[in-house]
């Protein structure tokens, strides 16, 4: 003799499917930002470091995809650009760090999120070198949207246009 599903067994299947099919979110978004390319600004703890510093960075909400900071510490020019590497260690501790290597080696600059959010760190062989805060502020892009792109584009067609008909009047051409 066969069941027929009862309440409790269909109500498992519907938590089921929707565990399966709703995508869970892997982590929050690395360093508290949301996707898109941000200006970031790397500003000293300590007088006469040469900084402020300026790069940007770009992400996809859980990791950073891109980054590109050139920096002269103390007359030490250094440029960390690629695709760094994150780490989230989630709750409880929620410490998040991302950090990559410079082009020629030898010093890493690491920007921290969760419980140290704003900080940042530029040590050679595990020894802080330099420090401080940063902050990020998303990259304004000059592309014009579609709707003014289209509005010039029909300004543009109707003044040929009438260029177009002045002609033909004055060189005596029907319209």
């Amino acid at each position: 003799m066969r069941r027929t599903p009862g309440p409790r067994q269909i109500g498992a299947l519907v938590i089921l499917t929707c565990a399966l099919v709703v995508p869970a979110n892997a982590r929050a978004a690395i360093l508290g930002l949301d996707p898109g390319t941000y200006d970031v600004a790397l500003t000293c703890a300590f007088i006469n470091c040469g900084g402020p510093f300026t790069g940007t960075l770009t992400t996809d909400g859980s990791d950073i995809t891109s980054w590109l900071f050139d920096t002269n510490f103390d007359g030490l020019p250094l440029s960390f650009n690629g695709d760094p590497t994150e780490f989230d260690s989630g709750p409880p501790a929620d410490v998040q760090m991302v950090s990559g290597p410079n082009t020629i080696g030898g010093y890493t600059l690491n920007l921290f999120g969760g419980v140290f959010a704003g900080d940042w760190l530029i040590d050679s062989s595990g020894v802080s070198i330099w420090n401080g805060t940063w902050e990020a502020k998303l990259h304004e892009d000059a592309v014009p949207e579609p709707a003014t792109l289209i509005l010039f584009g029909v300004g543009t067609a109707s003044l040929l246009a009438r260029a177009r008909r002045q002609r033909r009047k004055q060189s005596g051409s029907p319209t």
